[in-house]
C-alpha cells in the first residue's frame, strides 16, 4: 500500500473546473402564445407536425421568438422544463447550438417569460500556457484576483495572451455533488463519483494478440488529466480500446437524474497511450503489487460536477486522517463500479459499503 500511495501522490494534479464563454441573446418579451393550449400542443410535437399554425399562433411554446442582444453571464445551475442544467445545453434549439440561461428566479428556474438566454461557444476548460500582465502561466494563479482565489484563462489569442473576462475558477481536486450515497450495491447518483472511469477493450488470445471479442472490463479512478489508476490484473488478459470518463449508465446517453432535474454532458472516450504496470507485479499472485497506471492519449476535459480527479492526500496523516502505509482493521470502506450483477456486467454504476 505504501508504494501505491507514493505512485498516486506523484501524479496528483490541480483540478480545473469549467466555465463558459457565450454569445449574448434574449427572447423578446413581446413574443407569446395566442392559445392557452399551445404548451400542451407543443409537448405533443405539434410544432413539428403542424408548423404553419404553430409558428403563427404558438411562437413562445415552439421557441420561435425573435432573438435580440442583451447582456449577462451564464447562470448555473438553471432549470429549464423541469430539468436542472449545470452546463450549457442544446435543448429545444432548432440548430442544436449550446445555450444557457442568463437570468433565473430564487429557485434556479430559467425566466422563460422574458426569455433571457445566450449561446455558448469556445472552450469549457483552462488554456495553458496563458499570458497575463506579461507573465506566462502554466498552472492556475491568484495574480490579479480580488478574492485571492486561484484562476486560469479560458480563452487566449494566437499569442497565448489571456482575453479579458474569460477566466475560469480552479479547484484542487474532485468533490461529490451528492453527499448521501445509496447503500447495498444499489444505483449511485449522478455526479456522486466524478473520478470513476471504465475500460473498453478486447480479450487477448493465448499468443497475446487481441481477439474480436469487445467488452467493458474493470474500472479505475482519474488522478490527473492524463492518468488513470487501476489494478494490474485488469490488463493481463485485456487490451484497451478506450477509456470512458464521465459515465453513470452505460445504457443511456446523456445521463439524467429526473428527480433532481440534472443532465450530464456526454461521456468522454479517450484512447490509452500506454499501460504502466507495477514492475514487481506477477500475474499468478493476483494480490501482490496489483496496481497500474494508464496514460491517456489526450487530457480529459474536467467538468465541475461530472469529471474530476480523485482527491489524494499530500500529507495523509494530517489531511485525510489515516496512515499512508496501512489501513486499520475493522474500518469501514466502500466499493464503486459497474460490477457483475449475476452473470452480466451492470449497465448502471453501483455503490457498496463494507
Amino acid at each position: 500500500m505504501n508504494i501505491s500511495v507514493l505512485l498516486v501522490s506523484w501524479f496528483c494534479r490541480t483540478l480545473l473546473s469549467p466555465s463558459l464563454v457565450a454569445v449574448q441573446g434574449q427572447v423578446s418579451g413581446s413574443c407569446g402564445d395566442s392559445n392557452t393550449s399551445c404548451s400542451e400542443w407543443a409537448a405533443r410535437g405539434e410544432c413539428q407536425r403542424n408548423p404553419s399554425y404553430m409558428d403563427a399562433n404558438c411562437r413562445k411554446s415552439c421557441n420561435k421568438c425573435a432573438r435580440a442582444r442583451s447582456t449577462g453571464e451564464c447562470r448555473f445551475p438553471f432549470i429549464y422544463k423541469e430539468v436542472r442544467y449545470t452546463a450549457c445545453t442544446a435543448k429545444d434549439d432548432p440548430k442544436q447550438q449550446l445555450w444557457c440561461s442568463t437570468k433565473t428566479d430564487n429557485q434556479d428556474n430559467h425566466i422563460l417569460q422574458q426569455g433571457f438566454w445566450r449561446y455558448c461557444r469556445g472552450p469549457t476548460f483552462c488554456r495553458f500556457p496563458f499570458i497575463f500582465q506579461n507573465v506566462e502561466y502554466t498552472t492556475c494563479t491568484t495574480s490579479g484576483a480580488p478574492d485571492g482565489k486561484p484562476w486560469c484563462s479560458g480563452l487566449t489569442d494566437n499569442r497565448n495572451n489571456h482575453i479579458r473576462g474569460n477566466w475560469r475558477p480552479c479547484m484542487k481536486c474532485g468533490n461529490n455533488i451528492e453527499t448521501e450515497r445509496i447503500l447495498g450495491g444499489e444505483d449511485a447518483k449522478l455526479g456522486s463519483w466524478p473520478w470513476m472511469v471504465i475500460f473498453r477493450g478486447r480479450e487477448k488470445s493465448v499468443g497475446g494478440s487481441a481477439t474480436g471479442l469487445v467488452n467493458w472490463f474493470c474500472g479505475g479512478v482519474l488522478i490527473a488529466e492524463q492518468f488513470v489508476l487501476s489494478a494490474a490484473h485488469c490488463f493481463t488478459n485485456q487490451q484497451i480500446d478506450f477509456v470512458r470518463i464521465g459515465e453513470l449508465d452505460l445504457g443511456t446517453n446523456p445521463d439524467r437524474d429526473i428527480t433532481r432535474r440534472l443532465e450530464a454532458p456526454p461521456p468522454q472516450d479517450i484512447s490509452a497511450e500506454r499501460v504502466i504496470i507495477h514492475p514487481s507485479y506477477k500475474s499468478p499472485c493476483r494480490r501482490c503489487n496489483d496496481i497500474a497506471l494508464v496514460k491517456l492519449e489526450q487530457p480529459a476535459q474536467y467538468h465541475q460536477y461530472y469529471v474530476q480527479p480523485i482527491c489524494l492526500p499530500s500529507n495523509p496523516d494530517r489531511d485525510m486522517g489515516f496512515s499512508a502505509s496501512t489501513f486499520q482493521d475493522n474500518k469501514s470502506g466502500m466499493a464503486t463500479g459497474w460490477g457483475l450483477t449475476g452473470a452480466q456486467l451492470a449497465n448502471f454504476f453501483k455503490t457498496f459499503y463494507f
